[in-house]
C-alpha cells in the first residue's frame, strides 16, 4: 500500500540566515532565488509530486515566482501556502530590542499587530496568486494559541509548523526573554491542533508535522536534503514506510535551490550535487509514495 508524499518549500528571500533584524522598517531583502525554482518544479512534475510553496512577503513580490506559481496553482501542479517572517512582513511595528536578540517571532508582537500582519499577508497572497490560501507554516517553526485562532478565522485549515522531537527554546527572538517553541513531545503523526487556553474553544486546524525520525544512533534524521545525507534520507524513506504513519513530509527553503542562497549550498557544484541527490531520492520515493499537496492531504484526513 502506497503512502502519501508531501513536499513543503519555505519560499522566502535570499540567504535569510545572514539577515539580522534591525529597528529599520521592512527590509529590502533580495529574492533572486525565484529564478531558480522552476527547475525544482519541473523535477517534481517528472515524478507526479505536487509541492506546496509556503510563501512569505518578499517572495510574493518576485515576478518569476508569481508567474510560475499562478499558472501551476491554476492547473493543480502546485499549491501556494502561507509562511510569515514577522520581522519583515507588513505592517511595520517597532519592538524594543534586547541586546543579543535575533529576528523576532510573531508571538512577540501585540495581539492587534499579530492579527494585522496575518490578515495582510493572507489577503496579499490570495490577490497576487489568485488562489485560495488554506495552508500555513510559522516562521522559525513558531505557533501560539492566538496565532492559531487568527489562522482559523482566515480559513486556514492545515498547518505544518511542528518539528517532532525538536525544541527551539534556545533560539532567542528579538525582545527580552523571547525564544522559540519546544515540539519535543510531539510525534510525526497527523492530529488536530489544541488550544492550551480554553478561552479560544475547539480548534479544527489539522497539524501535519515535519517528518523527523531517530535512527539506531539516536540521531534525528529530517526529510531534508543537505547534499551530504542521501544515505540517511534513503533510510528514512524505508523506516517511515514501515511505520504506521501514512505520510512523509519533505522540506527545503527556496533559497537553497540557488547557488549562494544559503550556507548549505554555496556554489553551482553544491546545487548540482543537491539535484543528483533529489533525483535519487524522488525516484525511490515514487516507488512507495503518492504525491499530494499539503491541503489535499488534510482534506483526506478530514473526510
Amino acid at each position: 500500500m502506497k503512502k502519501y508524499f508531501i513536499i513543503t518549500i519555505d519560499t522566502e528571500g535570499d540567504n535569510l540566515w545572514n539577515v539580522k533584524n534591525t529597528d529599520a522598517k521592512i527590509r529590502g531583502i533580495t529574492n533572486k532565488n525565484a529564478e531558480y525554482i522552476v527547475r525544482f518544479q519541473e523535477l517534481c512534475e517528472k515524478y507526479n509530486f505536487i509541492p506546496t510553496y509556503l510563501t512569505n512577503y518578499e517572495m510574493s513580490n518576485a515576478q518569476p515566482f508569481i508567474e510560475m506559481a499562478t499558472y501551476g496553482n491554476k492547473y493543480g501542479c502546485l499549491e501556494i501556502g502561507m509562511h510569515m517572517h514577522a520581522w519583515n512582513s507588513p505592517p511595520y511595528y517597532p519592538l524594543k530590542f534586547a541586546n543579543g536578540g535575533n529576528n523576532s517571532y510573531l508571538g512577540e508582537y501585540p495581539k492587534k499587530i499579530i492579527r494585522d500582519k496575518l490578515c495582510f499577508l493572507y489577503d496579499h497572497l490570495c490577490k497576487v496568486f489568485q488562489a485560495e490560501i488554506t495552508s500555513h507554516r510559522g516562521g522559525r517553526w513558531y505557533l501560539n494559541d492566538y496565532i492559531i485562532k487568527c489562522l482559523e478565522e482566515l480559513g486556514i485549515f492545515v498547518d505544518c509548523s511542528i518539528t517532532p522531537k525538536v525544541t527551539w527554546r534556545d533560539n532567542v527572538g528579538y525582545t527580552k526573554y523571547s525564544n522559540g517553541r519546544s515540539w519535543s513531545i510531539y510525534k510525526d503523526k497527523v492530529c488536530k491542533l489544541k488550544y492550551k487556553n480554553i478561552f479560544y474553544g475547539k480548534c479544527n486546524i489539522i497539524e501535519v508535522p515535519m517528518t523527523i525520525r531517530k535512527n539506531s544512533k539516536n540521531e534525528k534524521i529530517w526529510m531534508r536534503p543537505n547534499g551530504k545525507n542521501l544515505k540517511d534520507l534513503l533510510w528514512l524513506i524505508d523506516d517511515n514506510y514501515k511505520s504506521d504513519c501514512n505520510y512523509m513530509e519533505f522540506m527545503l527553503h527556496s533559497s537553497e535551490l540557488m547557488p549562494g542562497g544559503s550556507p548549505t549550498f554555496k556554489n553551482t557544484r553544491d546545487i548540482e550535487r543537491l539535484y543528483d541527490n533529489l533525483e535519487n531520492l524522488f525516484k525511490s520515493i515514487s516507488e512507495k509514495y503518492i504525491g499530494i499537496s499539503l491541503s489535499d492531504f488534510a482534506r483526506k484526513y478530514i473526510k
